[in-house]
């Protein structure tokens, strides 16, 4: 069985559909995804069953982005299948939230380990060795096999120096570390419907809406925002791990 892909462009002068109920998936292939989603999931640990959700969402997330309607059909089947998270506090505040749509470039953007070096005026090997001491934060694109990336927010000068490395070491000593971007980049009701990385680049994406409560959060101190989406990472890896 081969799973969706997103869908190629279509043809000049072919427009695609975009509405209308989603088309009707083979059955046996969503069986056979619902049972292997079912019994993987029994078969992880926490922290395993928190990595196999964000896999499935992220899926859900291209296919929409592609308009692939079967890849969405299917990745739905596969996310009915795992079990909701138990966690009073999770389905208060959902683990993985969704990725703020307003979110411009230049915080939400990744560059590549050399793009980087060039904006930290620093060797190439050095920049790698930050990364592997958890000094910087990378991410592994899905489906990509032309190494990590980068995200931009951590450059940003108000970007308090010990913030990155600590939260790269909190999701890493739970073994947490690939959804660390996913909880970087999504809006939290603990930080008042900001992101951490408004929060720390104390950057707003959507300035014209922010209420005070927003206001006061990012006008505090460094390590006031560092403690602020520290506590945030906890209370999101609790939700994870419930």
């Amino acid at each position: 069985m081969k799973l969706a892909s997103p869908a190629a462009p279509p043809a000049p002068g072919r427009k695609r559909a975009t509405s209308g109920p989603l088309p009707v998936v083979d059955s046996r292939d969503a069986t056979l995804i619902a049972d292997f989603a079912r019994q993987l999931h029994r078969r992880l640990d926490a922290p395993g069953r928190a990595v196999l959700r964000a896999c499935v969402e992220d899926w859900q997330q291209a296919a929409q982005h592609h308009r692939d309607r079967r890849a969405q059909a299917l990745a739905a089947a596969l996310a009915q299948a795992l079990p909701a998270s138990r966690s009073r506090s999770a389905r208060a505040r959902p683990a993985a939230a969704t990725p703020l749509p307003e979110a411009p470039l230049r915080l939400l953007e990744s560059v590549s380990a050399r793009e980087a070096a060039g904006r930290l005026q620093a060797p190439l090997p050095q920049v790698q060795e930050r990364l592997a001491q958890g000094r910087l934060m990378a991410i592994r694109p899905s489906g990509s096999a032309r190494g990590v990336r980068l995200p931009c927010f951590q450059f940003e000068l108000a970007v308090p120096p010990r913030a990155v490395p600590a939260l790269v070491q909190l999701f890493r000593e739970r073994g947490m570390e690939p959804l660390l971007w996913s909880f970087v980049q999504a809006a939290d009701p603990q930080l008042a419907g900001l992101s951490p990385a408004e929060v720390l680049a104390a950057k707003a994406l959507r300035a014209a809406q922010l209420d005070e409560v927003q206001q006061h959060l990012l006008a505090g101190t460094g390590p006031r925002r560092q403690k602020a989406v520290l506590e945030a990472a906890r209370a999101y890896l609790a939700d994870l791990a419930a």
